[in-house]
């Protein structure tokens, strides 16, 4: 089990992991999935669109 202490005015966020298909992986904030397409923000490409059909897998890692 986990366990998180947030501070007022703090907030968490979860870093994904996106492993395509291609084996290309994508490190970034999962935004939001709508219409079988993911919304990542990557520090190093920016704001993009992932078809989910492209997605293998997603893992998170620490919070930041």
């Amino acid at each position: 089990m986990c366990w998180f202490t947030v501070s007022a005015g703090e907030t968490m966020v979860r870093q994904a992991q996106i492993e395509l298909n291609d084996g290309t992986t994508i490190v970034g904030v999962i935004k939001g999935i709508r219409n079988g397409t993911y919304t990542v923000e990557s520090a190093s490409a920016g704001t993009m669109t992932i078809a989910s059909s492209q997605v293998h897998r997603v893992s998170y890692t620490g919070v930041e």
